[in-house]
């Protein structure tokens, strides 16, 4: 099993999720982060003094089988390199030795 993150631009969220379900992958954890990277760092005035500010994003993550990893994680990265944007996100692919989900009533299921 694959852990999948990805971290978008707010705007890109319904096309993402829209290539997803196409996959077929479902159970998606959405996060609001900041962008805090010097090249995305924005800088604004303000009734004379400059301000630095962090860019708004989004972190999709998800758990995926490892024969489909690849799949998901190239359909992302085609996605999060629009070409009407110019700053870079990022997506990661980790390997998950165990995951545990608890469900109500104690359930415990383990991937391996």
């Amino acid at each position: 099993m694959m852990k999948i993150e990805a971290t978008i631009q707010t705007f890109q969220l319904e096309a993402v999720e829209a290539i997803l379900e196409k996959l077929g992958v479902e159970g998606l954890t959405i996060c609001e982060v900041r962008d805090h990277a010097h090249v995305a760092n924005r800088k604004a005035f303000y009734r004379g003094a400059e301000y630095s500010f962090d860019v708004p994003r989004l972190k999709v993550e998800m758990l995926v089988p490892a024969s489909r990893a690849a799949e998901v994680s190239d359909a992302l990265a085609k996605m999060a390199s629009a070409p009407f944007s110019d700053e870079d996100r990022t997506v990661l692919v980790y390997d998950v030795g165990t995951a545990i989900h608890v469900k109500n009533g104690g359930e415990i299921l383990r991937s391996r």
